[in-house]
């Protein structure tokens, strides 16, 4: 179920690229949570609950390196409204658009990034399952992986509803 990284990522993707910022409107970025969302739950599920660690693992090792694009771009992202107090556009479309239009600009990139490190995480967990298997304490790993999917599940919670305010 590694597998449904890629769709999370493209829709990701298209909210980062798609969009014009009329109006400085940060829509697309909006719709893209609430979109990949559900992908991203599915996948921590399926990760964290799959015996076929070895599958999984190869399956998610392509989406590295979009994952580090994605946190040196939500990086940027943060730096310029959480720290800044720019609009998400002027990032975006590297313009300025003045200040900060909506309160939901400040979640996005903390959002993103939870989200990536997550996926991140979740990846090393199945290195570790599939390196260690037999050695490890599977009480342990399950702890990790059942941390890290509520984490991700309550955050994804907060931020959905914040969005769609």
């Amino acid at each position: 179920m590694a597998i449904l990284i890629y769709p999370a990522l493209f829709l990701t993707f298209l909210g980062i690229v798609t969009g014009t910022c009329t109006m400085a409107s940060d829509d697309v970025l909006a719709g893209a949570v609430i979109i990949a969302s559900p992908f991203y739950i599915v996948m921590f599920l399926a990760m964290c609950k799959t015996k076929q660690h070895k599958l999984n693992f190869f399956l998610s090792i392509p989406s590295v390196p979009f994952l580090l694009w994605q946190a040196y771009w939500f990086a940027g992202l943060f730096a310029n409204t959480n720290i800044k107090g720019n609009s998400t556009c002027t990032w975006k479309m590297h313009n300025n658009y003045g200040v900060i239009h909506s309160i939901r600009e400040y979640f996005y990139a903390p959002y993103f990034l939870l989200i990536t490190a997550l996926v991140l995480i979740s990846i090393y967990v199945l290195f570790q399952k599939y390196r260690n298997y037999k050695y490890t304490n599977i009480i342990t790993q399950h702890f990790i992986t059942n941390s890290i999917l509520l984490v991700f599940l309550y955050i994804s919670a907060i931020f959905i509803l914040k969005v769609g305010m």
